[in-house]
């Protein structure tokens, strides 16, 4: 059993842990001020540091917030590879798996992070490793170096700047130390010496582009050593060829940046053209010494000869004058208005521009030339202008719209071309009025037009008569002619006179004759087929007809599509194809036709093409123009009224191709008997 402790015992051990937890107290205390320090100046450095642990950000300070423009909250838990640059992540990755192996990684690099608003800012990184919250952790310290860095980037551009100067510079130059060894050389004097940069660098200035003050107490680095600043004179070098150059050397002291020497810096600007060029000019005033000692005696000679070219200028500028006047008078009294353009301004305009106008002169000039121009013209105006400028082939003449100064419309050809003008290039505009033959033109379109019109109509109203002579034909004389046919005949057989009934017989014969005749004429006044069933049908009737009627094959192809026509339009393409088909029998000595009749959208095209002798594309307007029948330009006239055209290609020998094209009716306003 266990001695039990004595009160004093009892005691003292009461008052050793008193002691100690005192002791923990004060220790307790001083370590919650330790980290009252730590916290205080951690938030308050200028320094960004952050605690990693398994790579992701357990603890990032106020400056890492504000460096990347992330709040606390946002950054805490993430990785730390989310905030660098995705070309350095890599980099990043492998150093702190090294560092967390134990293995070497350099504890202080440089990196890009990406901030908030994607800019990119550069950082030099202090790696270390340490514990937080009992655990493996690595404390990184972030310095903001973007400036730094911008300052090198700006250094190093400046360094090239100034190397690809240094090296391009027209002169030849180098640099020397103190002992006489060259340090550099630029591209120019490696040309001026006749060696490479690696045959001169290192060597001693002496043996590259020996001069005549190497080895003398005028060596330019001598002096600057012996106090010099700056030393400028003529120098003959000699190149590693052994041939020599006369050479303008400046030398200047080659200082460090606390100013102590470290040598010289030589400047090589080859004169060797401005020595020859002295010398030739020495030896040129020698001899201009010596023709003027010659020439003396001739002076007077040219004096005389001087005055009367002297008194001939003043005749042809009398004579110059005098047709300056003269053409000042045509130009004033000119029919045509007359401006002369430079750079799209008018610098002179002739009183009748100014009528045309409606401005004085005066108040012309100055004036963009464009101004007078109507605005829907100025645009082709200002093209036709710079492509004369150019010398660029344009038309002659250039029809446009003047506006005066009431706004009204002047119609005008134009016709410019190019001169001088206080010694200037310059356009010369002839400006002639052509409003009243421009009304007058277009009166005659319209009496034209109303031509057009009435010709189509008077071509309708002879169809329309045609059409009634033609049903009084077949209905009252045909008719009746059939009638009298049939009463004969019974008259005939109830006759037992034979002499009687051969009488009867041969009129019964003329009456059939006369039916015929009829029957032709009324198909040749107006075919009734064009009216009974359609556009169409009268086309194949009308190709086998003319078939018959000459040695001739017509292929008639349709595509079968509705052409909606109106009797007028319907007449008027049978007619056309009938003079079309008459022409090839009578002209072309063609063997073959062939007529399509082709719907294209909601127009109609017709096409008769022959085989036969074909003609010129320039006897197109004579075939157009031949008179009698309904003719080429007859044809193309009535189309023309309904909104129609007529194309015609030919060539000698490959016959020709005639298109009618005409617009169809719509559906719904189309006669039925025209609905093929």
């Amino acid at each position: 059993m266990a001695k039990k402790p004595t009160y004093e015992e009892l005691e003292q051990r009461v008052r050793e842990l008193e002691k100690e937890a005192f002791e923990r107290k004060g220790i307790e205390e001083e370590l919650k001020e330790s980290e009252e320090k730590s916290r205080v100046i951690t938030e308050s450095s200028w320094t960004g540091i952050i605690i990693l642990r398994q790579d992701r950000i357990e603890y990032a300070n106020p400056r890492f917030s504000k460096m990347v423009g992330y709040a606390p909250g946002e950054i805490i838990g993430q990785e730390f590879l989310m905030f660098v640059h995705p070309d350095d992540r890599r980099m990043v990755y492998m150093q702190n798996r090294r560092r967390l192996r134990g293995e070497y990684a350099p504890p202080l690099f440089d990196v890009r992070l990406l901030k908030r608003n994607g800019e990119i800012i550069w950082v030099n990184c202090i790696h270390s490793l340490g514990k937080f919250q009992n655990q493996d952790a690595v404390i990184v310290n972030l310095v903001d170096v973007t400036d730094r860095k911008r300052a090198e980037e700006q250094i190093r551009i400046a360094h090239s700047e100034l190397n690809q100067i240094f090296n391009t510079a027209a002169d030849g130059m180098r640099v020397i130390d103190t002992e006489f060894n060259i340090l550099r050389v630029n591209n120019t004097f490696c040309y001026l010496a006749g060696v490479s940069k690696d045959e001169a660098v290192g060597k001693k200035c002496y043996e590259v582009f020996y001069g005549s003050l190497c080895h003398t107490p005028d060596c330019p680095l001598t002096r600057i050593l012996g106090g010099e600043d700056r030393i400028v004179c003529e120098v003959e070098k000699e190149r590693n060829d052994g041939h020599k150059i006369p050479c303008i050397l400046t030398a200047i002291a080659f200082r460090g940046a606390k100013g102590e020497l470290l040598g010289i810096i030589e400047d090589f600007r080859d004169i060797s053209e401005r020595v020859r060029a002295e010398e030739a000019l020495r030896r040129e005033h020698q001899e201009l010494e010596k023709r003027v000692a010659e020439r003396t005696a001739d002076l007077m000679s040219i004096n005389q000869k001087l005055s009367s070219e002297i008194a001939e200028r003043k005749r042809v500028e009398e004579a110059l004058r005098e047709s300056e006047e003269k053409y000042r008078i045509i130009t004033e009294n000119s029919l045509s208005g007359i401006i002369i353009i430079q750079e799209g301004i008018i610098k002179y305009a002739n009183p009748r521009f100014g009528e045309m106008v409606g401005y004085e002169p005066d108040e012309i000039i100055g004036q963009e030339a464009l101004r007078f121009v109507h605005p829907d013209d100025r645009k082709l105006v200002d093209q036709y202008a710079q492509q004369r400028l150019r010398g660029e082939d344009v038309p002659t003449f250039l029809e446009l719209r003047l506006l005066n100064k009431k706004e009204e419309i002047t119609w005008a050809d134009c016709i410019y071309s190019l001169a001088r003008f206080q010694n200037r290039t310059a356009l010369i505009v002839n400006v002639v009025d052509i409003t009243e033959r421009k009304l007058a033109a277009n009166k005659l379109l319209t009496y034209q037009e109303q031509l057009r019109s009435l010709a189509s109509e008077l071509s309708l109203t002879e169809e329309r008569e045609r059409r009634e002579i033609a049903v009084a034909l077949h209905d009252r004389i045909g008719q009746t002619l059939a009638i009298s046919k049939i009463k004969l005949e019974v008259l005939r057989e109830s006759l037992s006179s034979t002499g009687l009934a051969s009488a009867i017989e041969e009129i019964c014969e003329l009456i059939e004759q006369t039916i015929q005749d009829t029957r032709s004429l009324t198909l040749e006044l107006s075919p009734h087929i064009l009216y009974e069933l359609g556009f169409v049908p009268a086309v194949e009737w009308l190709t086998e007809q003319i078939q018959q009627q000459n040695d001739i094959m017509i292929h008639l192809e349709d595509d079968g599509k509705p052409k909606p026509l109106a009797d007028d339009i319907g007449f008027l393409l049978f007619r056309a194809v009938r003079e079309l088909l008459i022409n090839v029998t009578k002209h072309a000595q063609a063997r073959c036709v062939n007529v399509s009749l082709v719907r294209d959208g909601n127009e109609l095209r017709i096409n008769v093409e022959d085989d036969g002798t074909g003609f010129k594309a320039c006897e197109i307007g004579s075939q157009m123009n031949r008179t009698g029948g309904f003719g080429l330009f007859s044809i193309r006239e009535r189309l023309s009224h309904f909104d129609g055209h007529l194309e015609v290609a030919s060539e000698p020998g490959q016959g020709t191709k005639v298109t009618l094209v005409i617009p169809l009716m719509s559906n719904n306003k189309a006669p039925k008997e025209n609905m093929t």
